[in-house]
């Protein structure tokens, strides 16, 4: 299962810069554990789900972050579920369902993200909206 992202060198990828620049200002290396998964759905109801990877992120912040106990959880979800025209509202239940359960679980500090700009969004369906 792929990942972290479709770029070739660890160094460029998102999660990997941001580890590198938290070291760049503490004196601990930070310990850090991507668990992105590419063409990843944030739930079940996505309409893109059938067609992502699996597991969703809601079926797998159990043990996939909260196993971790992090001090910090980055998370940037949301371009495979717009592509897919998931509605705005399901989207946003599920992605408090996430931060809910990782809050209560272990508290860490908590950045979302956003999504980036997207040009290639009618190539292929069902992530073509």
């Amino acid at each position: 299962m792929q990942r972290g992202g479709c770029l070739l060198k660890r160094e460029q990828r998102f999660a990997n810069v941001l580890a590198a620049l938290i070291n760049e200002c503490q004196e601990q290396p930070v310990e850090s554990y991507n668990r992105g998964i590419g063409a990843n759905a944030i739930s079940p109801r996505s309409p893109g789900y059938a067609d992502s990877v699996k597991p969703s992120a809601l079926d797998r912040c159990k043990t996939d972050v909260i196993a971790l106990r992090p001090d910090l959880f980055v998370l940037c979800y949301g371009l495979n579920d717009i592509r897919a025209a998931m509605p705005v509202q399901d989207f946003r239940v599920d992605m408090a369902a996430i931060i809910r359960a990782v809050q209560k679980a272990c508290a860490p500090m908590t950045v979302l993200t956003t999504v980036y700009h997207m040009t290639s969004r009618r190539r292929f369906p069902p992530y073509d909206k």
